[in-house]
């Protein structure tokens, strides 16, 4: 337009870039915030049911260590929805055990998860540990037994070192987070030391194969002292290098200590040997697959 009106002085110019640079950089934060808004209402889904949710009640028993997990006719439903999540659900699992679990979106993986975790206490039905209701157990007791790797990872704004100290209660492990760290290729975009990475609360960053390689090195260092392990989606967003380390890694873990009961969801890994149970979530049922 400035050089149809003949008006395109270097003043004019550099005002127009500025003003285009300020429009462009607009239009990124629009769809941050649209992005955010889409990522975000699934949460929503349930929150009046989570605001109806009943103080937790933790029992007094100690948990020495989880030997078996066992539903017994187990049904979910949130607070004033229609239908149940899960229905009927019947089945154990011991020590040794290697679980696979499928199911499309929404079809309740995740209720089936927080569970296993105790952050959902089953509408009808028992859970039980070790044939003792769950209800039994002190529930913080119950949680540190049970490592949980996701991709909702809650970071608050410290170095990956110190990120790793804090959740294993560790201040000696900075070299083998280190070793790790260069295994799995984790790149620093800035060029600056990864050890010094920032990680803030949104996780932004990380790319989200980076947040993959967080979970995975936290399963590394986490594994021997959990006696219930959940790997939620752990293959997403990896690059096919990572997936073979990932592979490799969980094969020698499972191999020399089968005294840990493992659920893997997963639709990415491809090596079914290592299970001895699948499942599928559908319609509410958990259904064994041959």
């Amino acid at each position: 337009l400035l050089i149809k009106n003949n008006n395109y002085s270097l003043g004019n110019i550099i005002l127009t870039l500025f003003y285009t640079d300020m429009i462009f950089k607009f239009s990124q934060e629009i769809e941050q915030i649209i992005t955010s808004i889409g990522e975000t209402l699934p949460s929503f889904e349930h929150i009046e049911s989570i605001f109806q949710l009943k103080e937790e009640q933790s029992g007094t028993q100690s948990l020495q260590k989880i030997n078996s997990i066992t539903f017994h006719n187990v049904h979910f439903r949130y607070l004033n929805g229609n239908k149940d999540i899960l229905n009927k659900l019947n089945c154990s699992f011991k020590q040794g055990d290697i679980i696979k679990v499928e199911g499309l979106n929404a079809s309740g993986k995740s209720t089936f998860i927080n569970i296993i975790k105790g952050i959902l206490v089953p509408t009808k039905g028992e859970y039980h540990i070790n044939n003792k209701s769950i209800s039994n157990f002190n529930k913080s007791e119950l949680r540190r037994k049970i490592l949980y790797i996701g991709s909702d990872e809650l970071f608050l704004d410290e170095d990956i070192i110190t990120y790793f100290e804090n959740i294993t209660k560790q201040n000696n492990i900075k070299s083998e987070v280190e070793d790790l760290l260069k295994q799995l290729s984790f790149q620093d975009k800035k060029e600056c030391s990864v050890n010094n990475r920032i990680l803030d609360s949104k996780g932004s960053t990380l790319s989200a194969g980076q947040k993959k390689k967080i979970q995975l090195i936290k399963l590394l260092l986490m594994y021997h002292n959990s006696d219930v392990i959940v790997i939620d989606e752990l293959g997403a967003n990896l690059d096919q290098k990572t997936i073979a380390l990932l592979n490799s890694f969980k094969n020698k873990l499972w191999n020399c200590d089968n005294n840990k009961i493992i659920f893997e969801i997963s639709h990415y890994l491809k090596n079914d040997d290592i299970y001895n149970k699948k499942y599928k979530i559908e319609n509410g049922s958990l259904l064994k697959i041959n």
